[in-house]
């Protein structure tokens, strides 16, 4: 039985530690393992200090506190926007204004919920946001 060892990272993202048994499929050509059995056994999540490796995660250039491209609102402390969000929710923004994958309005009800990518900006930075292009549509008066 191969045991997933699941870790929550500081952005958000989750990843998952394998130690695998005998029975894993693997590749012949490299000789290494390619997934768990059909039978894994799953650990607690636990939360982690450490840095994701995801090759997009933009959290960690961000230095941990950061605005949202798509709100302008934070500074956000995790991987998802935390901002209210507007009248129960902000509308989608044209597909040009958002990095595909980023958006996720479900991520958190009541919040902008917008992943961290990286059209954000670290906190701190000065930065001017086009409320009309982001929120084209949107109910509230700017």
């Amino acid at each position: 039985m191969c045991h997933g060892h699941p870790k929550m990272h500081p952005c958000s993202h989750m990843s998952v530690k394998w130690m695998f048994c005998h029975k894993a499929p693997f590749d012949p050509s490299t000789g290494f393992q390619i997934g768990p059995c059909r039978s894994p056994n799953y650990y607690p999540v636990q939360s982690v200090g450490k840095h994701c490796s995801l090759q997009f995660c933009a959290f960690k250039t961000l230095g941990g506190a950061w605005l949202c491209c798509q709100c302008g609102q934070g500074p956000n402390e995790f991987g998802w926007c935390s901002a209210p969000a507007a009248d129960g929710g902000w509308p989608l923004p044209d597909a040009d204004a958002a990095i595909p994958g980023c958006w996720s309005p479900d991520a958190f009800p009541g919040t902008c919920g917008h992943g961290c990518c990286s059209s954000c900006v670290p906190f701190g930075e000065l930065r001017v946001f086009d409320i009309e292009a982001i929120c084209s549509g949107c109910p509230r008066e700017f």
